[in-house]
Order: C-alpha cells, then sequence, then structure tokens
C-alpha cells in the first residue's frame, strides 16, 4: 500500500504519505503549508500511537514552513512523534561549517524559527544524514539514499551545494533586513507573530495548449526554492517523485545520474508531486522527458501566485497525450486556476482527466 493525501494547505504543500500494511501503516509528512492547515495536521498527529517515521521540510518558503511553527510548538508534539526530521536550516548552508545548527529562518525569518523549536525541544534533526549533517546532492558519485523502516527508499535528487550557497546568501540578506541575526530565535519569534497572511484571488484565462507550450520555458531563480529537498521514494514496486518547489535543472541533472545509475533511458514513476504548486518555471519541457508518469499532483489554492499556471499544466498534458491511458491530475482545491481544465472537448482532445476535491485530495498507487 502506497497512499498520497494532500492535505488542505492553501496555496502550500502539505502531504501526508503513508505505506506498508494497510491496517498498520507506516507514514511520512512531507511540509506544513501556512499556519491554517496546521491544526488539522496536528489532531492527526496527536492521534497516532507510533512515531511518524519522517518529516520532511523541504524549504523555507512561508506556504510551506508557516505551519510548521505553531506544530512543533503544540504541546501534543513532541520529539516523540517523528524518527527523524529533515530541515537544512542556516548553518548547514555552507560546506565549510555545515553541522547540526544552532538555529534557523518568513523566508529566513521563520527558518530561524523553526530550527530553534527543533533545538529547544531536543526533535531528531537530519539524523539519517551523518548525524546532523546537511541534506544536499554530492557533485560526484552515487546519489544518496536511506532505506525507511518498511521497505521504503528514498533517492535524494535536491539540492546541490549550488543551491544552498545561493540560500545562504538570500538568508544573511533577509535576516539583515529584519534587523535580525542567524539564531535570535526571540526576536524571530517576536517577527513572527506580527505577520499576517493576505489571500486574493484574480480570473484564470483561455486555454490553448497549442499556443501555451510554444511559449519559452523561463526557469525559476528564487533562492529558497532551489534549496528545497526533493527525492524518489520507492516502495513495494511504486515510485514517487516528491519534489517541493526544486529547480528543474537540479532534478534534471539528479534524474539524468539516477539512471545512468540505474542503466535506463527515463524513469518510470507511478506519480509526481509537481513542483511549485504548477509553476511555469517549475516544470520544464526537459524534466518531462525524462519521466513516464499518468498521474500529477498538484498542491495549491491558487491564492497569492495563481498557481498552478496554465503552461506548467499544458506541458505535461502535451507530453503524454499519446500514451494509451489518460494523464490523470489531481488538485486539493477546486479553483479559478485549475477548473479551466475541468473542460470536456480538452479532456478528448489531450487525453486527461482531472479530479477535484474530495477525490483529487488523495491518490492510492
Amino acid at each position: 500500500m502506497f497512499r498520497i493525501e494532500m492535505l488542505p494547505a492553501l496555496e502550500g504543500d502539505c502531504l501526508w504519505i503513508e505505506y506498508g500494511d494497510a491496517d498498520n501503516p507506516r507514514r511520512m509528512v512531507i511540509d506544513a503549508g501556512r499556519k491554517e492547515s496546521y491544526r488539522a495536521l496536528g489532531d492527526r498527529l496527536a492521534e497516532l500511537t507510533d512515531p511518524v517515521e519522517l518529516f520532511v521540510m523541504t524549504h523555507i518558503d512561508d506556504d510551506h514552513i508557516f505551519g510548521a511553527v505553531p506544530l512543533f510548538a503544540d504541546d501534543r508534539i513532541d520529539k516523540s512523534t517523528f524518527k527523524d526530521v529533515w530541515y537544512n536550516g542556516y548553518t548547514h548552508l555552507d560546506p565549510e561549517i555545515a553541522r547540526r545548527p544552532p538555529s534557523d529562518q518568513l523566508g529566513a525569518v521563520t527558518g530561524e524559527i523553526f530550527a530553534a523549536l527543533l533545538q529547544e525541544h531536543r526533535y531528531p534533526w537530519n539524523e539519517w544524514f551523518n548525524q546532523g549533517a546537511t541534506i544536499v546532492v554530492p557533485e560526484t558519485g552515487k546519489l544518496p539514499f536511506i532505506e525507511l523502516e518498511g521497505d521504503m527508499k528514498l533517492t535524494l535528487l535536491s539540492p546541490s551545494w549550488k543551491s544552498l550557497t545561493a540560500l545562504k546568501r538570500f538568508w544573511e540578506k533577509e535576516v539583515e533586513e529584519n534587523d535580525l541575526e542567524p539564531g535570535d530565535a526571540e526576536a524571530a519569534l517576536e517577527i513572527f507573530a506580527e505577520r499576517a497572511s493576505l489571500q486574493p484571488d484574480v480570473l484564470g484565462g483561455i486555454i490553448d495548449v497549442d499556443d501555451l507550450i510554444d511559449r519559452p520555458f523561463e526557469k525559476d531563480t528564487k533562492e529558497p526554492n532551489g534549496s528545497s529537498i526533493a527525492f524518489l521514494a520507492e516502495h513495494d514496486g511504486h515510485a514517487v517523485l516528491f519534489t517541493g518547489d526544486a529547480h528543474p535543472p537540479v532534478l534534471e541533472q539528479s534524474i539524468t545520474r539516477l539512471l545512468q545509475e540505474r542503466g535506463k533511458d527515463i524513469l518510470q514513476l507511478d506519480a509526481v508531486k509537481v513542483s511549485h504548486h504548477g509553476s511555469k518555471k517549475n516544470t520544464s519541457p526537459k524534466l518531462l522527458e525524462l519521466l513516464d508518469c499518468r498521474l500529477f499532483l498538484i498542491s495549491t489554492n491558487g491564492s497569492r501566485h495563481q498557481h498552478p499556471d496554465k503552461e506548467a499544466i499544458a506541458r505535461i498534458v502535451h507530453r503524454y497525450h499519446q500514451n494509451t491511458k489518460p494523464t490523470e491530475l489531481y488538485f486539493n482545491y477546486l479553483s479559478t486556476f485549475n477548473e479551466v481544465w475541468d473542460d470536456d472537448d480538452l479532456r478528448e482532445e489531450w487525453n486527461y482527466q482531472t479530479h477535484y476535491p474530495p477525490e483529487g485530495t488523495r491518490l492510492d498507487l
């Protein structure tokens, strides 16, 4: 059994994964969305009697990390809740000083808060990577992997040291702009308590797949996204790519290395969690050419950045439209920005199916 749930996380990610014995599954959690999604996740975790195998905080963008701050400060959650927490904090970003960090940073400020909570409450932290070392793909050699209990294999695909070095510069600049220093958890918590979130919406538009795929691809260059932890999860003959908000060139390079290691030409997948909520800058034609997959999960309500972008979805359906079975798009919200794909003519022409809540929130492989 391999099940993926996209919990409601506004425009962000909060993924609940179960695998193994259906009556007594093992679990992973990836990201915690914004603080509005924290309570439902906390309630689920508080009901468990066995620890979660792994919590992955992919990167410091608010729509992934904001909900983790109240979650990890919740009295119902403690160091026994997770066997390990993956998260690259500030002192993981420099290969010269990459050790278990003292604390970390709204963007960078929220990362500071999250790291301070991990340390204060003594959560396990990157323990499976040389007892707290940086989670990073080396420039040469085989890709790092671990095997969780229950025969779940995770192969790391992102980030690279180049991505983390870029994040370090971004981090230091943002901390300075907030009159902070890395590790000043008290000041960061004060700033965090004062911040409010706004959720504007705009209209989506009309779909012309041929026009959309002709538009040139422009890659994402934002440092936090580039630092995302991304990995291939394999269990019981199933394979799922969890991307965070990773940059396409990093994924392309790592997947190419993985294919060379395995003597394959293409990576066979059961599902892909689409990078950066379906941003047009994070799903490249080159990346899709490396993959053979039918099921794509897009986690966002479309607020703030109006994801998914039409270009990203068009690239996906165009890439696989000649397959015998239709491509399937799973959305965990119905929004202005994804309901444009709920069109019978488009579905017939481009050989895809759409899944909206409630059925779109959970995928059983």
